[in-house]
């Protein structure tokens, strides 16, 4: 690609002399009248070539990506001329017959396309690296460590909803704003294998909400909390998909879950990434009993397989002893259930919170050592619909397995805390200048505003109580305005009650409307 430009230039001032005089012919030189197609075919080739034989060209040789542009033009120019009535473009393919010229032309089009299509894709690439530098190059960082961090944080982001890398949700619950995501995970989340959208909780790191903003650090901190509701439900349900729908290696039945279906219940133990282990609770034999109205909306009441060893006990006290003991750890009145249902090689899953309590639990053992009941309010309606039609008929489907996966943590206990900030005005938080991410030595040069109550005109604290009385100071106001008021207070309060260091920390208190003391 040496000396490309000048031969680009070259080409760029005789095409243009061409479509001004209307002809490829050179009066100066006595030969074969060339014709129009055959030079821009010519042309589009050579510029193929470039394109696609030299790496790169594209972003080191801008005049290449204008000679494109241009070439769109001039082959335009050229089939608009020689189709007029009559021709205004001085070129023997004018003659052609109309069939031949609408091949030609068409052929021609489609190398225009393929070369802009060529151009427009690398000058994406060198616009979302630009903007990838653009936004590395906002943030002044220490250390090279800090360098690689966010380097890796843009190169890898992948965010969330339709702004994605392949430009389309995840699932049916992957959205940008945090508002229009349901808190309890869907079906199709619970089962997809992408990995989610989690921000990184750190200024200058890339996220689809503005830099310093209470609507990115709300975003942040619901998406970082509902993963851990949600990550280990999530991590259950698909090992269970997997051996359900025989996908794991090995025989289906050397799988941990059909192990757990011989003996009617117990802990799955399996493994995530090859790595990490995870343990959850099964349990089999689900059957509905009845539909009963319920303060959240209709509870779906139903029986279960009572899990291996004490729970089964044949002395009642001891079964008893069992469920009152497990109150927080298993069946937890508030926990967040998933129900999977394989009909024939259909596989759903259906979420619900166990609405039991832990004396309905252990009143329903009481009768029967085999099976448990419980009642759960889905969050779904159709879950309702299908067992409706389930206690209609009298039982389940002969090739349908119900079964119930526990996740370990209280999704009551966290949803109050999603609510709020799901539905939060990022306005209306309070102190919210100061919450957000900021630069590293931001208050540092800023710093923190005295309390609002404190700048009214005339307003002044009275640190005179906080001496004894043999100090001699009836009276030492601190004017949080006015510096010279702040210097005499922390000097004068060093013969208070107050030890230096309680000395400092009470003139900064009272001198900021955000202080952290320690001690």
């Amino acid at each position: 690609m040496n000396n490309c430009d000048p031969f680009f230039e070259q080409i760029e001032k005789s095409m243009d002399d061409f479509m001004a005089v209307r002809s490829f012919k050179d009066p100066k030189i006595p030969t074969k009248d060339p014709i129009g197609s055959q030079v821009l075919a010519s042309l589009a080739g050579i510029l193929f070539e470039c394109l696609t034989r030299f790496k790169n060209s594209s972003a080191t040789h801008p005049k290449l990506n204008d000679i494109v542009r241009r070439f769109q033009a001039w082959q335009d120019s050229w089939i608009t001329g020689i189709s007029a009535s009559p021709p205004y473009f001085d070129d023997e393919f004018k003659y052609t017959s109309q069939a031949a010229r609408d091949h030609i032309t068409g052929y021609l089009k489609a190398k225009a396309k393929c070369l802009s299509n060529i151009v427009d894709r690398e000058q994406a690439k060198l616009e979302k690296a630009a903007r990838k530098t653009r936004r590395l190059s906002k943030f002044n960082l220490g250390t090279n460590q800090d360098e690689g961090i966010f380097s890796a944080l843009h190169l890898t982001y992948d965010g969330p909803g339709e702004n994605s890398c392949l430009g389309v949700p995840r699932h049916d619950n992957d959205w940008v704003n945090i508002e229009d995501i349901r808190i309890a995970p869907t079906h199709e989340e619970l089962i997809s294998t992408a990995t989610p959208f989690l921000p990184a909780n750190l200024y200058g790191a890339p996220h689809p909400h503005p830099d310093e903003t209470m609507q990115r650090l709300l975003d942040i901190q619901f998406r970082l909390l509902r993963e851990e509701l949600t990550a280990p439900l999530r991590t259950s349900v698909q090992l269970v998909r997997e051996d359900f729908l025989g996908q794991r290696k090995g025989n289906e039945k050397d799988s941990r879950l059909h192990g757990i279906l011989k003996q009617r219940g117990g802990k799955y133990r399996g493994l995530v990434d090859t790595q990490g282990t995870v343990m959850f609770n099964v349990y089999t034999g689900v059957q509905f009993i009845s539909l009963i109205p319920d303060r959240r909306g209709l509870s779906v009441r139903f029986s279960f397989d009572t899990p291996p060893g004490r729970a089964r006990s044949s002395q009642a006290r001891v079964r008893r002893a069992f469920w009152e003991g497990m109150s927080g750890k298993r069946m937890m009145q508030g926990g967040l259930i998933a129900l999977v249902w394989k009909f024939g090689h259909q596989l759903d899953v259906h979420l619900g919170i166990l609405a039991s309590s832990v004396k309905e639990i252990t009143e329903s053992i009481q009768e029967s050592k085999d099976r448990t009941s419980a009642r759960v309010v889905f969050f779904d309606p159709e879950i309702e619909l299908r067992i409706l039609n389930i206690l209609k008929d009298g039982c389940l489907q002969h090739d349908s397995t119900v079964i119930m996966v526990e996740s370990p943590v209280m999704f009551e206990a966290i949803r109050p805390f999603l609510d709020t900030l799901k539905l939060a005005e990022p306005e209306t938080i309070p102190f919210s200048e100061y919450l957000v991410h900021r630069p590293l030595g931001y208050f540092r040069d800023t710093g923190v505003l005295p309390p609002r109550y404190a700048r009214n005109p005339g307003f002044a604290y009275q640190l005179a109580p906080l001496f004894s009385p043999e100090a001699g100071i009836d009276d030492l106001k601190l004017h949080v305005n006015d510096q010279e008021s702040v210097a005499t207070a922390r000097h004068q309060l060093r013969r208070s009650r107050l030890d230096p260091s309680q000395a400092e920390a009470i003139v900064d208190a009272l001198t900021r409307e955000v202080a952290l003391i320690q001690g």
